[in-house]
């Protein structure tokens, strides 16, 4: 689009937009300084009552002093009557250009729409509602600093109702309008607060809750995110959706506390979605295999034969124990036939028979030989004091060969 060189003392380098109400420029000013310069358009027929009330509203918004909404350095009027203000030159891109760029990331969406809201929450406590929230008046900046713009048509909240101009058009975009603006409702608070909650639908879905075209009935019934293939935190759409209410009455009473409520949905979102990682960290641990010994050569299953044969060897070393103990007071049994015990894991070890014992005769106390200690000593034999005075009857041995032999000679 064409455009002068020069606006009376401003020299024209570039548009940066175009609105209904009128366009604005980069411009460098007389002491050189660069500003964004905003022209009501003269095609628009403004009467003298509706520039006197642009440059009011102007005035009032100098008042604000926030970094999330853009400063009015001055305002003024052109030799020619066509009023004007001028502001900070930013870089970067409306959030409009940058939703039609790809979807955006939740956390920059809630980002972005809660510094607007306490741009918001700052103009409605000097007394002023925007009445024009939409994505082409939110800018973000390279640094990725949201900045409310275009406070043409802001108003006195107090103000009596006096929402459309001369022709009976309401002033803002339809797309973003509360329902009680097309029956020519005054704006106050919570009109901000709905057109917020379309912006912020609009960042995180990347569509509108409804048709670009559809009027009050169209509200009625937002669409819910997912039926738009986006799924969100249930906290986070009802407070969104309550923000959407077609009566002003149900929508929060302030953008503050419908900020906060956006904030805490957020947050609570952020919490169940962390507290399943720490779950799974911890079975993790607890199901963790115990570090593997230093690689000697032998596999895994080496290693695990090994174990198994030293837990059998355990198992079968206890029962050979009492088996040893109930052998050492029976008979030796003769060298060429040594007992034998069956040691195997997998078989019963049957229990040993105690020796027959002759209750009349008395058998030596059993001990047990202690470590490093000598054999014990064989009892001596007691001498019978009693002499024996029975006959002898036994028959004498029988004379050898040679005896009978010398007898005969």
């Amino acid at each position: 689009m064409d455009f002068p060189a020069r606006l009376f003392d401003f020299e024209l380098l570039e548009l940066l937009g175009e609105g209904g109400s009128g366009a604005v420029y980069a411009a460098r000013r007389g002491d050189g300084d660069v500003v964004a310069l905003k022209v009501l358009r003269e095609d628009l027929g403004l009467s003298s009552r509706e520039r006197g009330r642009f440059l009011d509203e102007a005035a009032r918004v100098r008042r604000v002093d926030h970094p999330n909404v853009v400063s009015v350095l001055e305002a003024g009027t052109f030799a020619d009557g066509v009023p004007f203000l001028t502001m900070p030159r930013l870089r970067g891109e409306t959030l409009a250009a940058r939703v039609a760029r790809g979807p955006i990331g939740r956390a920059d969406a809630l980002a972005w729409v809660l510094q607007i809201a306490a741009g918001l929450a700052e103009m409605h406590d000097a007394g002023l509602v925007h009445r024009d929230v939409k994505p082409e008046n939110v800018f973000v900046t390279d640094e990725g600093q949201a900045v409310l713009l275009d406070l043409g048509i802001a108003r006195d909240a107090t103000a009596p109702r006096s929402t459309t101009t001369e022709e009976g058009k309401t002033r803002g975009t339809p797309a973003y309008m509360a329902p009680e603006r097309f029956f020519g409702s005054p704006a106050d608070v919570r009109t901000d607060i709905y057109e917020l909650a379309v912006v912020l639908y609009l960042a995180l879905v990347g569509e509108l809750p409804w048709s670009e075209g559809a009027g009050a009935a169209g509200r009625l019934h937002p669409a819910a995110p997912e039926t738009r293939g986006v799924v969100l935190p249930p906290a986070l759409v009802t407070t969104v959706l309550a923000a959407l209410s077609t009566l002003p009455e149900k929508r929060p009473a302030s953008v503050r506390a419908f900020a906060d409520a956006v904030r805490a949905a957020a947050e609570a979102a952020s919490a169940e979605t962390a507290a399943p990682s720490v779950t799974r960290t911890t079975e993790k641990v607890a199901l963790a295999t115990p570090p593997s010994p230093p690689d000697d050569g032998r596999s895994v299953t080496d290693t695990r034969r090994r174990g198994i044969s030293r837990a059998w060897w355990a198992l079968g070393a206890v029962p050979a124990a009492a088996v040893l103990v109930a052998n050492l007071g029976a008979p030796r049994a003769p060298r060429d036939e040594p007992p034998t015990a069956s040691l195997t894991p997998t078989s019963p070890i049957p229990s040993p028979t105690p020796p027959l014992v002759d209750a009349s005769q008395s058998l030596p106390p059993l001990s047990l030989p202690r470590p490093n200690a000598p054999p014990p000593r064989a009892p001596k034999p007691t001498p019978n004091p009693t002499p024996n005075t029975t006959p002898n009857t036994t028959p004498p041995p029988p004379p050898d060969a040679r005896s009978l032999y010398l007898d005969r000679q």
